[in-house]
């Protein structure tokens, strides 16, 4: 069944429950379905918010959007202008649109249309900047998180749920430089740094491997020292670092919970839902939603902030977990923050504060009702419901977000009141691209937590759930006793004897299963798989062969590995997918300051470098991935300590910057690889040569025959930088490997070689 099909399902339950719990009008209900039923348009931002950025629009507006008929837009509430929406699908962007699946009416005709060639220069314009990390395709609404986080430079973030990693690139970014958002003081806005110059630290976190490998896959594009990627159920994420007496709290400025959900939001990416949805998955979901998010709390500093999202409509996901949540841990301790005018320019709407909650085959207003319906065994739907008497008006439920579809299309008519019927009025002020249902709510701690509010009970299980998780464990469906506890109770138990810390799981059982995902059901966040094939293929060049493994002795220390920081918890790691972390020895780092000259007192037998006044090289931040040391990453000052022993399980750290080579003949047993290159263009003080390339070099040096000739009289074969500038000049930096043959090759993944080619061969130079 095609997608336009599955847009045609009927579900009369669908509609019969969010008409009562949305409190919609016939009219208006038509009005959102229509919009379900739609398909998403092309989304995109720029990486960063730095003249990089800035430049890069600026020649998207110029030389590419003249020649289109139809015009993207940029998103009114996105700031400087670098998030852009285009009106047309993603298939129908990438040629894929057949009879049947396209648009109905009197777009029709114009969908069926071949694709012209500026819409395929687009296209293509699109997959090279991603490849490069210049830009990221993302849905609207997944933009939102990360910017109401309100995240600097300096700061250590915590992304819970982090894969596939559209937001974790986000804050990435923000690291990078101070966040633009309006409403903030002078101090927020003041010069950005490159992305280059990250401080701070982000710490993704996804409970799957798996998706694990595919975040650190996709934040590599940006190339950040700052980024720890590990893997933990978020519900059970440590608390502290080290061991005994060196143990640390583990506390966090900022903290984003984008939680596992039932994603009936996602209807428009995801038309399967129509066929496939209950209302039982909300109620499934919600304890575990509640844990993640009193997790969240608990690892968040006083002062911090903590955002809360789902792409549901449910507000037994939505408003329901905020509720308990707040109530868990009292109102001295958080609160919620009114966040709806921190993007001025989004059409949201407030939360609600009124629902019933449906359980098999019934409506029940209050918790009294499921008392009385199930007196023998009553499950524990509790938390479910809204709080009693005047305490659902304390928690200022309606300083929550709603995002809706059918308001973002209300292109720019100005603010009208909608939903007068309903217990959802509200004003709307402007307008946003077009978007699924999702939900926010911005939390900041007052004040420290009590010591057991929100702590789950000593052992519990790990579970694994994806996004659209049709099964969960038993466990998770009902109990929320741990996650559950208010402030009072937590108080009163404070002066009992300490529960004893979870056992810490063997590292080969520490995996769990995944849940039995529903099937079409994906991640809030996209990205156009289809498209970008190309970013994960290997490098071209000469080493194509698996690397020998360098010398034991290049090796100093063990510095991290789940089970502790010792050779034998090392050896274990390995065998999973927790790669274990090396200190490099001083015999390695000696070798790679004489060979790339990383050392003012380097001698310089090449041209002179510009970075012959950059401060010393950070060794200290260089880390191994393995054994071998096949691998050498760089990380932030920040984010070294989060490398540590037990109980943190890390999959991924950093940005690689050195990678061993098999080349015989060469005087480095290490090159340079591309995503490190400009971390370490600072501090090369040789291997850099000033390149005429017309193409990214393969196997041959026949594209610069002076270079060529170069390289053979004064050259040490090995890892090299090439230098090129475009005739509009911009700088062309490529990581190849010369050869004791002569050969030059390109040491880029395929995509990236394409878009560096088209850089230094475009006459657009887009």
């Amino acid at each position: 069944m095609g997608a336009s099909d599955l847009r045609g399902v009927t579900n009369d339950a669908f509609s019969a429950y969010y008409k009562q719990q949305l409190g919609l009008t016939d009219q208006e209900w038509s009005a959102l379905e229509d919009s379900l039923r739609s398909p998403l348009p092309v989304t995109w931002r720029f990486s960063g918010n730095d003249e990089r950025a800035i430049s890069l629009r600026a020649s998207m507006e110029q030389s590419l959007l003249p020649l289109l008929n139809e015009q993207p837009t940029s998103l009114p509430w996105y700031p400087d202008r670098l998030g852009w929406q285009f009106g047309v699908s993603r298939a129908w962007l990438r040629g894929k649109d057949r009879p049947g699946e396209g648009p109905e009416g009197p777009e029709a005709a114009a969908a069926a249309a071949p694709r012209s060639t500026s819409i395929k220069a687009f296209h293509a314009w699109l997959l090279r900047e991603s490849s490069l990390g210049n830009l990221q395709r993302q849905e609207a609404v997944s933009m939102v998180p990360p910017l109401l986080l309100d995240v600097r430079p300096g700061m250590a973030v915590l992304d819970m749920c982090a894969s596939p990693g559209s937001k974790a690139q986000q804050i990435l970014e923000m690291l990078a430089a101070p966040a633009r958002i309006a409403n903030t003081d002078a101090a927020a806005r003041a010069p950005v740094r490159s992305l280059d110059e990250a401080r701070g630290l982000l710490v993704a976190n996804d409970a799957d491997v798996k998706r694990c490998q595919l975040l650190a896959s996709r934040a590599a594009r940006l190339h950040s020292p700052s980024l720890v990627v590990t893997s933990h159920d978020a519900r059970l994420f440590p608390e502290a670092v080290g061991e005994g007496a060196a143990a640390a709290p583990l506390l966090f400025d900022r903290v984003l919970c984008d939680v596992p959900c039932s994603g009936d939001g996602t209807l428009r990416k995801n038309p399967v839902i129509w066929r496939r949805w209950t209302a039982g998955a909300g109620n499934m979901l919600h304890s575990l939603q509640v844990e993640i998010g009193c997790k969240g709390v608990r690892l968040l500093k006083v002062g911090g902030r903590l955002v809360y999202s789902t792409c549901s409509l449910n507000p037994v996901e939505n408003e329901a977990v905020v509720a308990r949540i707040l109530t868990t841990f009292g109102g001295g301790c958080l609160r919620l923050v009114d966040a709806r005018d921190a993007l001025p320019g989004l059409a949201c709407r407030p939360g609600v504060s009124g629902w019933k909650v449906w359980h098999r085959g019934q409506w029940h207003g209050d918790w009294a009702s499921v008392q009385d319906r199930f007196r023998r065994k009553c499950p524990n739907l509790e938390s479910l419901f809204p709080p009693g008497g005047d305490g659902v008006a304390d928690l200022h439920l309606d300083r929550c977000l709603r995002l809706m579809p059918h308001d973002a299309n209300q292109g720019g008519l100005p603010p009208r009141r909608l939903f007068t019927s309903g217990h959802l009025s509200g004003h709307l002020s402007g307008h946003i691209s077009a978007i699924g249902g999702f939900f926010v709510a911005v939390f900041e701690k007052t004040a420290p937590h009590p010591e057991r509010a929100g702590a789950l009970p000593a052992g519990a299980a790990e579970v694994c759930v994806t996004e659209g998780a049709a099964v969960l464990p038993a466990s998770l469906s009902t109990n929320l006793q741990g996650a559950a506890a208010t402030a009072a109770h937590s108080a009163d138990s404070a002066d009992s004897a300490d529960s004893p810390p979870p056992a810490e799981p063997l590292a080969a059982s520490a995996q769990p299963a995944a849940a039995e995902p529903a099937a079409g059901a994906t991640a809030m966040e996209y990205d156009d798989a289809a498209d970008a094939q190309g970013c994960a293929s290997p490098a071209d060049g000469l080493a194509e062969a698996p690397p020998p493994a360098p010398a034991s002795s290049l090796l100093r220390a063990v510095l991290h590995a789940h089970g502790g920081a010792t050779h034998a918890a090392a050896a274990a790691a390995a065998k999973t997918s927790y790669a274990p972390l090396y200190t490099p020895s001083d015999t390695l780092l000696d070798g790679l300051r004489a060979f790339f000259g990383l050392d003012r007192s380097s001698a310089e037998s090449e041209p002179p470098s510009p970075a012959a006044d950059a401060a010393p090289f950070p060794a200290h931040r260089l880390v191994a991935r393995s054994p071998t040391g096949r691998s050498l990453l760089l990380v932030s000052d920040e984010a070294r300590p989060q490398t540590c022993p037990r109980p943190v399980r890390a999959t991924d750290a950093g940005v690689r910057l050195f990678e061993a080579q098999e080349a015989k003949g060469t005087g480095c047993a290490y090159r340079v690889c591309q995503d490190g290159l400009p971390h370490l263009l600072p501090h090369i003080r040789r291997r850099r040569w000033l390149s005429q390339l017309s193409q990214a070099p393969r196997q041959t040096s026949e594209t610069d025959a002076a270079l060529a000739a170069r390289l053979k009289a004064s050259c040490q074969p090995g890892s090299v930088v090439l230098e090129a500038t475009t005739a509009q000049g911009q700088q062309i930096r490529i990581v190849a490997l010369y050869a004791p043959s002569g050969s030059l090759g390109a040491m880029v993944k395929g995509l990236e070689k394409e878009a560096l080619t088209f850089r230094l061969t475009s006459e657009a130079g887009t």
